[in-house]
């Protein structure tokens, strides 16, 4: 199979698994799984440390840490997560081909249609002449009153495609299986996303939801759980906890730092003193 054109890469997911690796597992990581969405397949553990570029020694060094994020599968390693967006890509590809001959055929038999009616409009006898008079003029009547034009058929309406929430490209952190936890729950509300103006407003919503400290997942979930209509900011002690702690990290480390040189600042002082 060709390589498929983008990976989804959730950056706060990824960051929040990773924060223990160092820069060289970093490096390994991204290497593994950059090869594992080109190729669209688990990885051999035969070829394991020439795709992350190291050598055997540092290779061991480091396979400990990074065998966490995948699973062995006795002579290879899989990612589960890849293996999820791998199958979501090709369903939405698959779908869009499928729809893309649909569309093709449609086009082929309407030609089709037209070309044939033309020929049978070429094959009609011409219509018999009017009646005459005993002077020879017309009387401008059929000689069939009871024959009659058949009635025009009404125009064919054109079917309009039905918007597809699922097909849509998402971004980055967002995955597609928290979007369709969302999108399923609407469905059930009887609440469908059913246009591209309303997906705008709902990924919108929860990007800023996201800048506040909340995660896509907290904030779907907890919409969920409460049978709300619409995305809020989530509500309780633990997301209340969560998200100061998020917002005052920096602090945090700016005070610990003071306290550090204070700390220092007394002892030389103190050396000083006794001098």
């Amino acid at each position: 199979m060709a390589a498929l054109p983008y990976m989804q890469l959730y950056i706060a997911d990824y960051l929040a698994d990773t924060m223990h690796l160092s820069t060289e597992e970093h490096g390994a990581y991204l290497l593994l799984m950059f090869n594992y969405w080109q190729t669209g397949k688990p990885i051999p553990k035969s070829r394991l440390a020439r795709i992350a570029r190291l050598s055997n020694d540092r290779w061991i060094s480091v396979e400990s840490s990074l065998a966490e994020f995948f699973t062995d599968a006795d002579t290879e390693w899989v990612h589960e997560r890849i293996e999820r967006d791998l199958k979501a890509v090709r369903a939405s590809l698959e779908q869009k081909t499928a729809a893309g001959k649909a569309s093709a055929a449609a086009r082929k038999a309407k030609n089709s249609a037209e070309m044939q009616r033309k020929g049978n409009e070429r094959s009609t006898p011409a219509a018999s002449p009017l009646q005459r008079k005993s002077n020879g003029k017309p009387t401008n009547k059929d000689p069939d009153p009871d024959i009659k034009d058949p009635p025009l058929s009404p125009p064919k309406q054109r079917r309009v495609q039905k918007f597809d929430p699922l097909v849509i490209e998402l971004p980055e952190w967002l995955s597609p299986d928290l979007w369709r936890e969302w999108v399923e729950f609407c469905q059930q509300l009887k609440k469908p996303l059913a246009t591209s103006k309303e997906v705008s407003v709902t990924l919108k919503n929860l990007d800023d939801l996201r800048l506040s400290g909340y995660t896509p997942a907290q904030v779907i979930r907890e919409s969920i759980a409460n049978e709300g209509q619409g995305l809020f900011e989530p509500t309780g002690g633990h997301y209340a906890e969560q998200k100061h702690a998020t917002q005052s990290h920096a602090v945090r480390k700016i005070r610990a730092a003071r306290e550090a040189w204070e700390r220092e600042r007394q002892g030389v002082e103190s050396v000083g003193d006794h001098g």
